[in-house]
């Protein structure tokens, strides 16, 4: 199962944008270069599509770093 929505993360568009610019630098790309251009315009196009389980070890992850916890400390 997966969950699709926008790319709202600004950590996911900035990663998205590289891997444009990156694909934009090794085949010069008419569509990369227009994409890039009107980053605005294109960017409430794209999809996110995650896994349910990944979010799920994402989330966990997260949880630890903000909170001190052990994801597997369920007490």
């Amino acid at each position: 199962m997966v969950e699709l929505g926008p790319v709202g993360d600004h950590d996911d568009e900035m990663e998205l944008q590289q891997l444009i610019n990156n694909h934009y630098i090794h085949t010069r790309s008419q569509v990369a270069e227009t994409v890039l251009v009107k980053w605005d315009e294109f960017l409430p196009k794209f999809i996110k599509v995650i896994p349910l389980e990944y979010k799920k070890v994402l989330e966990e992850q997260k949880n630890q770093v903000t909170y001190g916890k052990d994801p597997e400390d369920r007490g």
